[in-house]
């Protein structure tokens, strides 16, 4: 049979070469070996599906560490926005619990003007409200942290600034609790039988000792008050707006991964209008 080479390859210090013979069989010739076709064809044909099927696994890998990561990627976006959307029922439990308090302070005023008591002392008007123990959740900075991201740093402080500043208004409001059952008790125990009305006011001549203690006790009392009435009178207002803020700001950085609720606004009708001590 005479052959034809019809194609040289170098293959290191060989020449591989692919023979053509008369009856158009081929065969390979490397070195001093010559392959039939017989044996080639399946031997290639075996290469080439190992190397097609070894693509292929490269790129299902690929394709399934990327599904993978796409998917870390949404698990950590999703964790992300659930984060912040317990910021938003911290805040906003800390709000109710202070918007209760100034609902209380307001009830107790308008309880004394009806009652023809509108010029007694403030801290006589207030009572403790009852169940004031609430103590707003912290608000962990790995909650806001995304605020950065976005470039609203100044927004993330004044979450956790009013966010504290709530709670030291509870605070407070517990403080005032405390002493003025101190100054109950201490009204009953020096004036017993001398005229107290409710617990709140007197009305019989007393020792200079006892009316200076009483006066004391009275400015640590309205002084307590005042401050937190004012607190009340500023802070709730600007929670309110800042809640909205990181709402907007919240919905805007996760889409629909945020829950999607309308926060309104509040209107003089249906927010509680904070009194000041003055008022």
């Amino acid at each position: 049979m005479a052959v034809g080479c019809a194609i040289e390859i170098q293959v290191f210090a060989h020449k591989l070469q692919w023979c053509v013979g008369e009856d158009t069989s081929t065969a390979l010739a490397l070195g001093g070996w010559r392959v039939g076709e017989s044996i080639w064809v399946p031997l290639v044909a075996t290469v080439v599906g190992g190397a097609l099927a070894l693509v292929g696994s490269i790129w299902a890998t690929r394709a399934t560490l990327r599904a993978q990561e796409r998917t870390r990627k949404h698990d950590r976006e999703q964790a992300a926005a659930d984060r912040a959307y317990v910021v938003i029922w911290k805040m906003l439990d800390a709000y109710n619990a202070a918007e209760d308090l100034q609902r209380h302070i307001n009830e107790a005023y308008d309880n004394a003007d009806r009652s023809g008591r509108h010029d007694i002392e403030p801290w006589a008007k207030v009572v403790p409200l009852v169940g004031n123990d609430f103590a707003p959740k912290d608000i962990d900075p790995s909650e806001t942290s995304f605020l950065i991201d976005v470039k609203q740093a100044a927004l993330m402080n004044e979450v956790h600034l009013v966010q504290r500043r709530l709670a030291s208004i509870l605070v407070s409001s517990r403080e005032y609790g405390r002493r003025r059952g101190e100054m109950h008790e201490f009204l009953m125990a020096k004036i017993e039988g001398k005229g107290i009305v409710d617990g709140s006011s007197f009305a019989a001549e007393v020792s200079s000792d006892i009316k200076f203690e009483i006066e004391t006790r009275e400015g640590i009392l309205n002084n307590l008050l005042g401050q937190i009435m004012q607190r009340l009178h500023e802070d709730l207002p600007h929670t309110w707006d800042v809640i909205g803020q990181f709402q907007k700001a919240a919905q805007e950085r996760f889409g629909n991964k945020f829950p999607s609720f309308e926060m309104g606004k509040k209107t003089d009708e249906d927010a509680q209008q904070p009194r000041t001590p003055c008022t």
